[in-house]
């Protein structure tokens, strides 16, 4: 009966102890088939041992409590350690980098764009101006390298470079491989040629050709750009009005014809915008008086909306006025309250809003906050998603934070690591759930992946089943580009 009991829990939480001891020693069937053959032969010889001793006792169940408990430990100690490669703890990190080609980070971004369940376009804004980018998309074709924790991660994919030019001001793509940007000097390019929606080549791999970009219109007043789908850009001219080019609304069943194909078409009626940006997915626009507005699917249906146009308006988003500055990630966890952490301009990381219910409606809201976290005030950048949450330091060196159940009320228990050994990052951006990029003074691209619920823990599908990996993430930071080796 006893052995019944214990076989029963630890079938059933075997694939997951996190759910019994709140952390993930392993996840999937590494402790099975390290167990089962353990347990096999354990038992097969407690048999043989037992049947030499008929007359049994207090000192035959010890021995035989023992010897099982061992077993079962042995198991924990070896899935854990095998999960978590114990092994990279003796090994290097990092690899060398290579002499630095980019000497300060004012100005330098990385931003990835597009939907999270399809390709992205990953871009790289220098800066003296220059645009790096190039499309990349979710690895999951190899069941053999997925099982031992390896090619989950995203993949840029051939054929990207620089754009022409070193002085853009802003830059976003559209419909996957389209561009359109603006310079220094007001005026707006788009790319030549229409993007088609999918580029498949034979292998099943997309074969992306970087677009040739051509001045559109003699206009010297643009300020900047900023994706709004896969169909439109949105663009703010200098006297503070909204512009778009593109249609929210195509049939797909005709040939996408381009963003040249369209009009350039006013939205709305004021002129006190002050910025456009993009944080990867959704459009952010701001106003001359701080005001944060976003796109409005239904605007007849948001009160107080702005109408731009047809079946297009803008919503106030009053809780991103809050804490907006250099950037906010939220943090989501399944054991606790989703927040907000941010950087502030004076070099502060601090916790910047928290969610709560709201009291008169079923939604969430944000709840203002205004908390430090650390005491360090060099702080430059942050990028993260899910529990995943990655600093900059003006220093060149990463760290990586974990927080309390309850950072609300205790926010001094949030605490960093060092993230790798090197000192000369100059930007960091998230491209995924637990996969940060960082950028290196060489120029070299650098993957990070994170033990996350959201990201490694989930199960994928295979010819035996759903799966998950046998292996953690590796502690190794993988390089997947060098945009000076790949300058066109």
């Amino acid at each position: 009966m006893l052995s019944i009991v214990v076989a029963s829990v630890l079938v059933i939480n075997g694939s997951y102890p996190e759910a019994v001891v709140n952390y993930p020693l392993w996840r999937g069937w590494l402790a099975y088939l390290i167990g089962l053959p353990m347990f096999t032969v354990v038992l097969a010889w407690l048999m043989y041992w037992n049947f030499k001793h008929v007359l049994g006792g207090w000192s035959v169940w010890r021995r035989n409590s023992i010897v099982f408990l061992a077993s079962l430990l042995s198991v924990v100690v070896f899935s854990s350690a095998i999960y978590h490669r114990v092994w990279e703890l003796m090994l290097p990190i990092e690899p060398p980098h290579g002499a630095a080609g980019l000497t300060s980070s004012q100005g330098m971004t990385i931003l990835s764009e597009g939907r999270w369940s399809g390709r992205r376009a990953f871009v790289v804004r220098l800066s003296d101006g220059r645009i790096w980018t190039d499309r990349f998309e979710y690895n999951d074709r190899n069941l053999g390298a997925m099982l031992l924790g390896e090619g989950m991660g995203f993949e840029l994919l051939p054929g990207g470079g620089f754009f022409g030019g070193t002085n853009w001001s802003s830059f976003a793509i559209c419909n996957g491989w389209e561009a359109i940007g603006t310079k220094s000097d007001g005026s707006l390019w788009v790319s030549e040629q229409p993007s088609e929606p999918v580029m498949i080549s034979q292998s099943g791999r997309f074969t992306p050709d970087p677009a040739k970009l051509v001045r559109f219109g003699d206009n010297n007043n643009w300020k900047s750009v900023a994706r709004e789908n896969d169909t439109a850009a949105t663009l703010l001219k200098r006297d503070g009005t909204l512009w778009r080019l593109g249609t929210n609304r195509f049939n797909w069943k005709k040939p996408w014809p381009g963003l040249r194909a369209f009009e350039l078409q006013c939205l709305g009626t004021d002129s006190d915008w002050a910025d456009i940006f993009s944080d990867g997915n959704l459009t952010h626009f701001r106003k001359t008086n701080g005001e944060s507005w976003r796109f409005a699917s239904r605007p007849g249906a948001v009160k107080n909306a702005i109408q731009l146009g047809e079946e297009i308006g803008l919503y106030r988003e009053s809780d991103f006025e809050l804490f907006w500055s250099r950037g906010d990630v939220s943090v989501s966890s399944r054991r606790r309250p989703d927040f907000m952490v941010g950087v502030r301009e004076d070099g502060t990381f601090r916790l910047t809003g928290a969610w709560q219910p709201s009291p008169h409606k079923a939604t969430w809201t944000i709840a203002e906050q205004n908390f430090q976290l650390g005491k360090e005030t060099n702080w430059i950048a942050v990028a993260g998603n899910g529990e995943t949450v990655v600093t900059l330091k003006n220093d060149g060196s990463l760290w990586t934070w974990t927080f309390s159940d309850d950072p609300k009320t205790n926010p001094n228990a949030a605490s960093c690591v060092r993230l790798g050994t090197h000192s000369d990052w100059i930007a960091v951006t998230v491209v995924m759930m637990g996969e940060i990029v960082s950028l290196a003074a060489d120029g070299s691209l650098w993957s990070w992946q994170f033990e996350t619920w959201d990201y490694h823990g989930r199960s994928f599908n295979s010819p035996m089943g759903e799966l998950r990996p046998l292996l953690g993430v590796s502690r190794k930071p993988k390089k997947v580009a060098s945009i000076f080796d790949e300058a066109k």
